[in-house]
C-alpha cells in the first residue's frame, strides 16, 4: 500500500535560515575545530583548558554585551537579559579559586564601526546560537571535571529557558529581516561573526 507523507511547506523564514546556515557552515566548522574549542571536548580536559576558553570567549562577550546587544535592542527588546559577561566572570572566579592557571588573552577586535541593524542581528545570531551548543559542552565539562552547578553559569545559557530565548530571538530576527529585505546584510553579519571569533581564537594559540 502506497504511503504518502505530507511535507510541511517551508516558510520564507525557514528558507532564509537555511540559506544562512549554508553560507556560514564553513566558518562555523572552522571555529569548532580550532585548538581552544577542541581542548574543551578532550576526555582529559583540565581546569586551565576550561578557564582559558572562558577567558578568550569572555573577550567576545564583552563586545557582545557592550556593542552588539545595544545595536539590536530595537528588535531584541529583552537584550538586557541576554548579557553574559557576569556569568563568565563568576565562572572564572570559581575556576581560579580551585587551581586553574590564569592565562592572559588578547582583546576581541570584531564588530567595529556603525553596522546596519540587519548586519548586527546576523552577528548576534552567532553568539545567541552558541547558547544551544553550550548545553552540549556543559554536559561534557560537568562529567569530566565533576562540576555540579558552580563554574558552569556561562554554558548553562538561560537554563530551562534556553529554548524559549532562542525561539524568541529567531522570531524577532527573521521577522525584521524579511520585512526589511535584509537577508544579504544579515548573512554578511553572521559570516563575519563566525570568522571574527575564529580569528580571535586562532590568535590566542
Amino acid at each position: 500500500m502506497e504511503q504518502h507523507t505530507e511535507q510541511k511547506e517551508k516558510t520564507p523564514a525557514d528558507l532564509f535560515l537555511q540559506e544562512l546556515r549554508v553560507a556560514t557552515s564553513p566558518m562555523h566548522k572552522a571555529l569548532e575545530e580550532n585548538n581552544i574549542s577542541q581542548s574543551l571536548m578532550k576526555p582529559n580536559v583540565t581546569l586551565t583548558d576550561y578557564a582559558f576558553y572562558l577567558r578568550c570567549m569572555g573577550e567576545v562577550i564583552r563586545v557582545f554585551d557592550a556593542s552588539v546587544l545595544p545595536a539590536v535592542s530595537e528588535v531584541i527588546t529583552d537584550f538586557e537579559q541576554r548579557k553574559k559577561m557576569t556569568d563568565i566572570n563568576v565562572d572564572l572566579d570559581f575556576l581560579y579559586a580551585h587551581g586553574a592557571e590564569k592565562k592572559s588573552s588578547e582583546p576581541f577586535t570584531g564588530f567595529g564601526g556603525k553596522p546596519s541593524l540587519a548586519y548586527a542581528l546576523g552577528y548576534a545570531y552567532v553568539i545567541e546560537g552558541s547558547t544551544l551548543g553550550g548545553r552540549v559542552i556543559l554536559k561534557h565539562i560537568g562529567q569530566s571535571l565533576t562540576f555540579t552547578e558552580q563554574g558552569t553559569k556561562f554554558f548553562s545559557g538561560y537554563g530551562a529557558e534556553t529554548g524559549r530565548f532562542w525561539k524568541e530571538f529567531i522570531h524577532g530576527f527573521t521577522a525584521y529581516i524579511l520585512k526589511n529585505n535584509g537577508q544579504e546584510e544579515a548573512i554578511k553579519g553572521a559570516m563575519d561573526g563566525f570568522s571574527d571569533i575564529g580569528k580571535h581564537f586562532a590568535s590566542q594559540d
